[in-house]
């Protein structure tokens, strides 16, 4: 059963209309800027009216609730505004030109695997852009050569780690490019991704996953193990089961960890915020920590637990009604964590419903 049209309204009007704006507002404004030589703006407005850096990492959670809506317009023109940046302005990891270029990176394959389009034109310089962000992280800077010649991804402002979370995105882009490749008959192209992703799970599986504790850790240069300082189940240990490098006997590990540590202690969402917080400043902490969380744990079939976690972060949201028909109450805030949270919303059954009272 589709959910209540309230809810759509509302959420489109919080948060979509706001990314749709800025979307339509990069696409123009990139036209302004080739004809007369200028810039295109880095900074927009917000839905509470304050303005900051377009982030790809909260445009991404706002099309996770915009396609649910059915607003395809809307999700093709975010994906198409970011492919711009990136054919503008090179890759970008917090979305704009702006942002620090070495951070997490952009979920743009993740956009792109949002569309619908069948048009080849647009799917080929789609996968352009994810091969073009795929050759920036492989530079030198950004490699890190490990023991045996295996090699994996850093950061470049902390080369003396390799993060769990990078490696787990940069495996499912490759997953991604492959796809598309195959997809648009270059054999040659898919095999060459697909060794790409199989190599790097492989060297993950020989660095990053800790057997002791239970889950993958970030490996350290000067321990020369996956000590990981950055030990909290939170974004970090679920992104392996998000973009699926985990295998079925590790999410199990990892998934007891999740019960243990987060729903044991009844911390969900303070120990992920803290850790994504601390490690990803582009991104929209708790919103996003949560969507990989609960996508992670029901890719590999943990539902139950998938489930309790959607309800944790739900319960941290501010919520209003939005009509008296709701099956749910709806969130207030900005764009991702209304995205966010219309997403969690759908995964969740309806609640159940109060027996009528029969009228005399």
């Amino acid at each position: 059963m589709p959910r209540s049209k309230g809810r759509a309204r509302y959420l489109k009007h919080v948060g979509n209309s706001v990314v749709l704006a800025l979307a339509l507002g990069m696409n123009l404004c990139s036209v302004a800027a080739a004809e007369n030589g200028a810039e295109p703006p880095t900074v927009f407005q917000r839905a509470d009216g304050t303005w900051q850096e377009l982030g790809s990492w909260e445009a991404y959670g706002t099309l996770l609730g915009a396609q649910l809506d059915g607003e395809t317009a809307l999700v093709e023109a975010v994906i198409d505004a970011f492919v711009g940046v990136v054919e503008r302005d090179g890759p970008n990891p917090t979305g704009t030109p702006q942002g620090d270029r070495s951070r997490v990176p952009p979920p743009l394959y993740l956009m792109v695997e949002l569309s619908s389009t069948l048009e080849q034109a647009t799917q080929r310089r789609r996968l352009q852009a994810l091969r073009t962000e795929h050759a920036f992280w492989m530079r030198d800077e950004r490699v890190a050569h490990l023991p045996e010649g295996r090699v994996l991804n850093r950061y470049r402002e902390t080369p003396d780690t390799v993060p769990v979370d990078l490696n787990s995105l940069l495996y499912g882009l490759e997953r991604s490019i492959a796809t598309q490749c195959r997809g648009a008959g270059n054999r040659a192209c898919a095999a060459r991704y697909t060794a790409f992703a199989d190599q790097r799970r492989e060297a993950m599986r020989a660095y990053l996953w800790n057997a002791p504790a239970g889950r993958y850790l970030d490996w350290e240069f000067a321990t020369r193990d996956s000590g990981g300082s950055r030990g909290e189940a939170g974004r970090m240990t679920l992104s392996p089961l998000f973009t699926g490098v985990a295998s079925t006997l590790e999410a199990t590990a990892i998934a007891g960890a999740v019960e243990r540590e987060l729903l044991a202690t009844g911390e969900a969402q303070s120990a992920a915020v803290g850790e994504a917080t601390a490690t990803a400043p582009a991104m929209n902490p708790p919103a996003l920590t949560a969507w990989i969380a609960v996508s992670g744990l029901r890719r590999y079939g943990y539902t139950a637990l998938a489930e309790q976690l959607a309800k944790r972060y739900l319960a941290t949201v501010p919520l209003a009604l939005a009509s008296s028909n709701a099956a749910h109450p709806m969130p207030e805030g900005f764009s991702a964590a209304n995205g966010v949270a219309r997403a969690l919303l759908e995964l969740l059954p309806p609640p159940a419903q109060s027996p009528s009272t029969p009228s005399n």
